[in-house]
């Protein structure tokens, strides 16, 4: 669920007071919102270009209980009624409000749902966010009414991945592309719709252009898509109308990207990706894999020494040209040959098919090389119980660079340190790119690297679902000592949850060397377990000794219930317990909902609990309407200035 909030000051004067008079009064309507992570007159838009409203946006205002709406309109500074009318608070009474975005116009179509969405502009027409009824019973001392609106719109887009062997150049495209949508019940129930094209590399098309690889059709739709056998896409190819149906229905603020892999007689889906509508996500028109062919594992074991095509140099690398190849290469690393000063590089899409894995590499033997993952696929790595280091890598040593995970499953019934790429990791690890699943029942599990003896992890991609019965993180677990480690440039999404410490970014960090920097996580997190009283931060969960965090922003939602009555729960938007830590530039914009059985002041919307001493470089933010009453540090020593944490 995507949340705006808005805060508005309703005047007491009469309602029919031309605007001159509403300029000049100071009891009028006044206006302050903020979007956040909503998308607004930009759909497609990043998270940066969605966080501030353009100038011409209107929102309606309901006041439901006098029976009057009014549309405020923005200048690009500040909001203003449309007309002379503003709204009023009613003395004595109850007063009810609804809000709408986009407002409700003369034009009477914005909000509705609308077949043609071939541009931007026609597009953003069937955007739709609103509130719940707002009650008052008493006016506000400060006159100010507070709302959030919710989504009532999933976003739909369609890239053409990839085309079959059996076209030709010439023919090789698709025509008529429409998107059949759920219209909410206005007559028809799905509806076709003219969706908006861009080309591979994001140029916006003409409604009608022919479709070539890469192309994308994106439109707005409704929630709750019951297909019942309809068909969901339908198009032209080499003269024939091809279907494709929906596998799943939609929630309101998701978008769904569906990869499609065209031939002449069908059309396969060929993967689904599901994120937050706002998640800032750019859809690049790049299929998970530049060819469907894989290299298929027969989970057999590779036993005695094997040899490579190439010499191992940055020239002429090791290939690895098959599934067994990259199992040779753990057998051989597991044997004893550590590969030091050598490297390799991934040379096709790979497919485990789920056979149970052997990580590359253990605690006797690291791998030393240099791994270049090529940008190739490696799919369905399974680990399914371990109690050591664990990964597609176990220990490592060397440089990881360019690896894809896709439907990945790593799992510890024990006491493993476990992560999608390497339980335990030093030297390196840049540009990869995880999606899967990591669990461990009694130790960490993270999606990059579980631990560490001096790392660097950086421009990173994550969608991880995390959980552990012990600690967690979105890219890293726990420091096993005071190590070097820099983790900068990442992105997290998903859902990290654990019973004891758990971050979006790391679990635990601890040292001076330690440096998390332009990071953002737009991951959901929540604990495992209600009885525990949990350490949980939007970056990091508890953090020692002078780690330093800068450039970093939270919009994903924290979510924690403990009924531990002897403790409480330390949470912050960032950081929840800090021993010595320097702050810069960080910025939360989620939401926090914590409630906690042991009231005591250990929640923050910045911090959870400041232990010795805190460094505030330069300003902090944190979003107002996302985190209540929080203050900004929820407990803190004399002489820890936190005057630049600043609620927005």
């Amino acid at each position: 669920m995507v949340v705006a909030a808005w805060t508005f000051a309703v005047g007491c004067d009469k309602a029919d007071q031309y605007i001159a008079d509403w300029e000049s009064n100071p009891a009028a309507v006044r206006i302050n919102a903020s979007v956040e992570t909503i998308t607004k007159t930009n759909p497609l838009g990043t998270v940066e270009e969605q966080s501030k409203f353009s100038v011409g946006d209107k929102i309606s205002v309901i006041h439901t209980s006098a029976n009057k709406l009014v549309n405020y309109v923005y200048d690009g500074s500040s909001w203003a009624p449309e007309g002379e009318d503003y709204l009023t608070w009613q003395i004595d009474a109850t007063n009810i409000f609804r809000l709408q975005y986009p407002y409700i116009g003369h034009e009477g179509d914005f909000g509705e749902f609308f077949k043609d969405q071939s541009t931007l502009e026609k597009m953003c027409r069937s955007d739709l966010m609103k509130s719940e009824d707002i009650k008052y019973t008493k006016i506000p001392d400060d006159r100010r009414l507070r709302a959030s609106l919710v989504r009532q719109r999933s976003l739909v887009t369609v890239v053409i991945a990839k085309f079959g062997d059996e076209f030709g150049s010439e023919d090789a495209k698709v025509t008529d592309l429409k998107l059949h949508l759920w219209d909410g019940g206005q007559g028809e129930e799905i509806i076709s719709v003219t969706p908006y094209i861009r080309d591979a590399q994001g140029a916006a098309q003409q409604a009608g252009s022919a479709g070539l690889v890469g192309y994308s059709y994106t439109a707005i739709g409704r929630n709750d898509c019951k297909y019942r056998g309809n068909a969901f896409i339908t198009m032209t190819v080499a003269g024939k109308t091809l279907t494709v149906p929906n596998p799943q229905d939609m929630v309101n603020g998701k978008h769904y990207t569906y990869k499609l892999v065209v031939g002449k007689e069908s059309v396969k889906i060929g993967g689904v990706v599901v994120e937050e509508w706002a998640s800032g996500g750019k859809i690049d028109g790049e299929f998970e894999a530049d060819s469907d062919e894989y290299s298929e594992w027969d989970g057999q074991k590779v036993i005695g020494t094997y040899y490579f095509s190439g010499s191992g140099t940055s020239e002429n690398p090791y290939l690895i040209e098959s599934a067994t190849d990259l199992a040779a290469l753990a057998a051989n690393v597991n044997g004893g040959e550590g590969y030091q000063g050598k490297c390799f590089r991934l040379e096709t899409n790979i497919d485990l098919m789920g056979h149970e894995w052997t990580p590359i590499g253990n605690r006797r033997n690291y791998f030393n090389g240099d791994f270049d993952g090529n940008g190739k696929v490696i799919t369905n790595l399974t680990i399914s119980d371990v109690t050591g280091c664990a990964g597609l890598f176990g220990v490592s040593r060397g440089s990881i660079r360019n690896v894809v995970l896709k439907s990945a499953s790593v799992s510890s019934l024990g006491n493993g340190t476990v992560a999608l790429l390497v339980g335990d990791a030093g030297g390196s690890i840049e540009s990869c790119k995880l999606e899967g699943k990591v669990s461990s029942q009694e130790y960490v599990a993270a999606g990059i690297a579980g631990s560490c003896s001096g790392l660097v992890i950086s421009d990173c991609e994550i969608n991880i679902d995390c959980s552990s019965g012990y600690l967690s993180g979105g890219i890293f677990g726990q420091m096993s000592g005071d190590y070097a480690l820099t983790i900068k440039s990442c992105v997290v999404r998903g859902h990290i949850s654990a019973k004891s410490c758990f971050g979006g970014i790391a679990g635990s960090l601890q040292g001076s060397n330690v440096l998390v920097s332009g990071c953002k996580s737009y991951a959901t997190l929540s604990q495992v377990d209600k009885a525990n009283a949990p350490v949980v931060g939007g970056i990091a969960g508890a953090v020692y000794s002078g780690c330093r965090f800068e450039d970093c922003d939270v919009y994903g939602d924290i979510n924690i219930e403990s009924e531990n009555s002897a403790n409480s729960p330390k949470v912050g938007g960032m950081i929840g317990h800090a021993s010595q830590a320097t702050i810069s530039n960080l910025k939360f914009a989620g939401t926090m909902n914590v409630k906690s059985k042991k009231e005591e002041n250990k929640i923050g919307a910045i911090i959870g609990v400041v232990e010795k001493s805190l460094n505030v470089s330069s300003d902090c933010t944190y979003r107002k309407s996302g985190t209540g009453t929080l203050p900004p540090v929820g407990t803190y020593p004399d002489g820890v200035d936190i005057s630049r944490i600043k609620g927005i």
